[in-house]
């Protein structure tokens, strides 16, 4: 949430590499949760109903954003 308020108040200034910067946050984002996940199980962690429900949820959400901002961009 602070990063969402964060790009509202610099929405005009950050305009032109919005995108760029979407897209470099998912991608970091994604190496960073896959990689854990990773991580973790080769350890033996298993994860609780709800760690799994947020992992995947996450996913959700990203995919939500993907779609929004591809249809954004349909003129």
């Amino acid at each position: 949430m602070a990063g969402l308020a964060l790009g509202v108040i610099l929405s005009s200034e950050l305009r032109p590499i919005a995108w760029p910067m979407l897209a470099a946050g998912i991608a970091i984002h994604l190496f960073g949760m896959v990689s854990t996940r990773r991580l973790l199980s080769s350890i033996g962690h298993r994860p609780s109903l709800l760690e799994r429900a947020g992992y995947w949820l996450c996913w959700a959400v990203i995919v939500a954003v993907l779609l929004y901002g591809a249809w954004a961009l349909i003129p």
